[in-house]
């Protein structure tokens, strides 16, 4: 169970201008905006990206309190390295909005929800199967867009139904992949859609994460 003053959709980090507006109560650690960073939105000022002030992110834990958590906040501290954000010594924050889509889906999900995950277990890994897709996030080779592909969907036009908060998506078709330290990523041409393209399905083999990084711009899988 939750503790009554964490929110599960938000990150937070250590701030030693805490407690005030935005803290989680006396834990010193204040909400921020990850999405930058692949991590749940928030309508207040961005996560740090760097540790400017020695900062760590902390992301919502049911199991806390305990080692690594922020006091009985419900908030444990991990590595945002991987996605561009402080380094802590423990484990890996989450790539995606896994914990503030689970909170999403427990309100009734409008959007549309997964079972495949993409490179899990590995520090590429999109965790897909806690995610509810409205389709506005379209970030290129973030994890949004890679759930789609990897699980098969490569357009979404919203209902007609009053209640559909969904934006329309289609899947980013790559027309000149550039090959990239040497690897061959000519593979790329297409969505990924009837096997044509990049479709997410391999996220180990350095090759493909290597073609990813180097057509980051256009392509719609993660590395």
């Amino acid at each position: 169970m939750r503790t009554p003053h964490s929110n599960s959709a938000i990150w937070c980090f250590e701030d030693p201008t805490c407690p005030g507006q935005g803290c989680v109560e006396d834990s010193g650690c204040r909400y921020c905006d990850a999405s930058a960073i692949g991590g749940p939105s928030y309508d207040g000022e961005a996560c740090p990206s760097t540790q400017s002030f020695g900062a760590a992110l902390a992301a919502d834990d049911p199991t806390c309190p305990g080692q690594g958590c922020v006091e009985d906040s419900g908030c444990r501290y991990c590595d945002a390295s991987a996605i561009g954000g402080p380094s802590y010594d423990g484990e890996a924050c989450p790539s995606i909005q896994s914990l503030g889509a689970a909170l999403a889906a427990d309100e009734g999900c409008d959007g549309m929800t997964y079972t495949r995950n993409y490179a899990e277990g590995t520090p590429h890994e999109c965790r897909c199967d806690s995610y509810c897709d409205d389709f506005c996030d379209d970030e290129p080779n973030g994890c949004a867009r890679t759930c789609r592909i990897l699980n098969g969907v490569f357009e979404h036009i919203p209902s007609v139904h009053a209640g559909d908060r969904t934006c329309t998506w289609y899947a980013h078709y790559v027309t000149n992949p550039i090959d990239y330290e040497g690897y061959d990523c000519s593979w790329m041409t297409g969505t990924g859609e009837g096997g044509h393209g990049d479709d997410c399905q391999d996220g180990t083999s350095v090759g493909a994460l290597k073609c990813r990084e180097g057509n980051q711009n256009q392509n719609n899988c993660h590395f």
